[in-house]
């Protein structure tokens, strides 16, 4: 999975602002308070979690939004300040079309067997992504007409209380970009701790 796309409006320093990010690498630089720092912290309200506060605010407005787009998705996060008070709606993702169509597809194509091995896991798992009701002692069949019937329906399919997907995340700054070479090569994305990060090696 890759970051596609950051548009955020209202976070601090950052209003009205749009990123396409590389497919293969994007490096942002600046001035001091240009607002890098910014653009990671509001990626990990998104892709995170991370707790929104009144500081984040942009000075003089009430209205926070922040959207990410990854290859099959757009995750949108929004929140609202009234006085000291901060309102959270919570995290909303839209499918691609294409995704939308090519789930659809590969449900509805005659080949395609519940019971051939990965066939149940499928529905189980598209089923919950796109926000149906799983149990364990679920109905395969019924689960999988319920999700035809979900991805069939006309206009913007939309995901309340998404999960963002998880993915490998590693945060230097500019006290580790030197030894960059011998953090990312010594060991493998996943298996970099924190510790790693702080002292070297």
């Amino acid at each position: 999975m890759k970051l596609k796309r950051l548009e955020v409006n209202g976070f601090r320093s950052l209003v009205g602002f749009q990123i396409t990010f590389d497919s293969d690498m994007t490096v942002v630089v600046g001035e001091n308070d240009a607002g890098k720092t910014s653009l990671i912290e509001c990626l990990k309200v998104v892709t995170q979690g991370r707790p929104v506060s009144l500081d984040d605010f942009t000075h003089g407005a009430d209205q926070l939004r922040i959207s990410v787009e990854i290859d099959d998705f757009v995750f949108h996060k929004e929140y609202s300040k009234n006085g000291n008070a901060i309102t959270e709606i919570p995290l909303r993702a839209h499918p691609t079309t294409e995704y939308v169509l090519r789930t659809l597809a590969r449900l509805q194509d005659p080949a395609f067997d519940i019971a051939i091995e990965g066939g149940e896991n499928f529905v189980r798992d598209m089923a919950k992504l796109f926000g149906l009701t799983v149990r364990s002692n679920s109905n395969i069949d019924n689960l999988k007409a319920q999700l035809v019937e979900r991805l069939s329906v006309e206009g913007e399919l939309i995901i309340e209380n998404a999960v963002f997907p998880k993915f490998n995340n590693i945060q230097l700054d500019g006290r580790h970009f030197e030894r960059v070479s011998g953090i990312l090569c010594k060991r493998s994305f996943s298996s970099i701790t924190a510790s790693d990060l702080q002292t070297g090696y």
